[in-house]
């Protein structure tokens, strides 16, 4: 019995693409189009969540998305979530899972890691209600198949919905059913150019200025990775002179792609066979092509002690001696900043986030500048070195000469002595838990396993920083010999860089 509801919505789906995108053929055959196969997709997506049948259950799943708890009701969850009341608890988790605000809630600090638990499985549960993809088969569907109220209740869903891959599927439905959303041009082209209508690239650039501070940052992002190596180097910034600057260069750009481009969803950035180095002593940045030949640098950079490449030649840095982390156009025009005192690392993370370590302080600040994550440090530790690790756990090092691993609550999950003796930048640890560490007093890079136990080495004079390639190769810098080095998977010396005059501290191959 339990197989007739999927025969049935399967049967709604084989109608629905019978009258939405297959022609008949000689015999009463079916050929179908390249639309065919998406809509294949989006049918057995929309069958396996139970809304493959008739246009008015989705419609009423998207009106359930913005029927939301009034803020008197989230409060008093929020109280029932600290109850001693086991009961009174899972009530609560009941009456904030998928809402929108359980998104934002999440993301707070919590003392009990009960109540943190428990948002951020609200949290969860309202990510996959509005899964793009989701939401891309609904406003796909109710295209093929027009019913009254589609337009009003895709609305409905963006008045709550803020993530912008969420959105984007909807606003291309409203433009698709002649019903754009003009209260928001801004992201109904954002939708268009991301449907890969470059023809609507202008009327996003010229909305910007209007749109709130996240969408504009998220836009520009998006058109940064677009443009790669033809990405505009002026920053759009607070001063109105600048931003006009900005917002013409843009434009500009739009122009030429027009012409040669279709815009697409970038995925991630291509392996260039290109070198970023920082040559600490002469305060500069440059970028290296595959023959080693500078194709820009970066002048009167601040003691950077840690660098990465971003899309659209630009590099984020962790300046100490400035006292913040910066991002840079390939020019040396601030792109965007925030203060923190003697930054050690500065790491780009998922949704536009930057990692930020110091001595004293771990934390990730997104780019409006709040504060939206922190670690509490294990046993009042200062750090020489951090890397957030892709589970949203941490890697450190401590002046206690330990290498130190936390998962996403910050607890201590291994920890092992390690000799290092320099400040600044990264630790390199695998998806199998290896650690790379630079020994500088010892003339050697060491390997170690999940467990502490030596692995490898490579000989190397005053190892500073050590790096693992996409290739499998290691890149490491060397403060006496000013230079840097990339061995293979056999620890044979591949390829050498030396610094025209002082110390090469890092190297990042993209």
């Amino acid at each position: 019995m339990r197989r007739w509801p999927l025969i049935l919505g399967m049967a709604a789906a084989f109608a629905l693409l019978v009258a939405s995108g297959a022609a008949r053929t000689g015999q009463g055959g079916f050929h179908f189009t390249p639309e065919s196969w998406i809509v294949l997709d989006d049918l057995d997506r929309l069958a396996r969540v139970g809304l493959a049948g008739s246009p008015s259950s989705r419609i009423a799943y998207l009106k359930s998305l913005g029927s939301q708890p009034a803020p008197q009701a989230v409060e008093k969850a929020l109280d029932l979530l600290e109850s001693d009341d086991f009961a009174s608890r899972e009530e609560a988790e009941r009456q904030l899972s998928g809402c929108a605000v359980a998104a934002a809630l999440a993301l707070k600090p919590r003392r009990d890691p009960e109540t943190k638990a428990r948002l951020e499985r609200c949290a969860e549960a309202w990510k996959a209600r509005t899964d793009p993809l989701l939401l891309g088969a609904i406003g796909r569907s109710l295209v093929r198949q027009p019913a009254d109220g589609s337009a009003a209740a895709i609305r409905t869903a963006l008045a709550v919905i803020t993530d912008a891959d969420s959105a984007e599927p909807l606003h291309q439905a409203l433009e698709s059913l002649g019903q754009p959303d003009t209260a928001e041009p801004g992201r109904a082209a954002f939708a268009k150019v991301r449907a890969g209508d470059a023809s609507a690239l202008p009327g996003l650039i010229g909305a910007l200025e209007a749109e709130p501070e996240p969408f504009r940052i998220r836009v520009l992002e998006y058109l940064y990775r677009l443009a790669d190596d033809d990405a505009p180097a002026e920053p759009w910034s607070a001063d109105a002179g600048e931003r006009a600057a900005a917002k013409e260069a843009w434009l500009q750009w739009a122009g030429r792609f027009a012409k040669s481009g279709k815009p697409s969803i970038p995925g991630p950035p291509a392996f260039r066979d290109r070198t970023l180095v920082v040559l600490l002593d002469l305060g500069q940045v440059a970028m290296l092509d595959s023959s080693d030949k500078p194709l820009w640098s970066i002048r009167r950079v601040d003691f950077p002690l840690d660098a990465e490449p971003l899309p659209g030649n630009r590099v984020l840095l962790a300046e100490n001696k400035a006292n913040r982390v910066v991002i840079r156009s390939r020019t040396g025009a601030v792109l965007w900043e925030h203060a923190v005192d003697s930054p050690l690392v500065a790491q780009s993370v998922e949704e536009d986030r930057v990692f930020v370590a110091s001595r004293t302080e771990l934390f990730e600040v997104d780019r409006s500048g709040r504060r939206v994550r922190s670690w509490s440090r294990p046993d009042d530790e200062t750090y020489m070195r951090a890397m957030r690790l892709p589970d949203g756990g941490l890697a450190v090092v401590t002046f206690r000469q330990r290498f130190v691993q936390m998962d996403q609550a910050g607890l201590v999950i291994r920890a092992f002595p390690v000799m290092v003796t320099t400040s600044g930048g990264r630790i390199d640890v695998a998806p199998d838990g290896r650690v790379l560490v630079p020994m500088m007093t010892q003339d050697r890079v060491v390997e170690y396993s999940g467990n502490g136990d030596m692995v490898r080495s490579f000989l190397v004079t005053e190892p500073i920083v050590a790096q693992r390639l996409p290739s499998g190769h290691v890149m490491v810098t060397s403060m006496d010999e000013r230079m840097a080095v990339e061995f293979d998977a056999t620890g044979r010396r591949i390829w050498r860089f030396d610094s025209p005059a002082g110390r090469l501290t890092r190297a990042v191959r993209h």
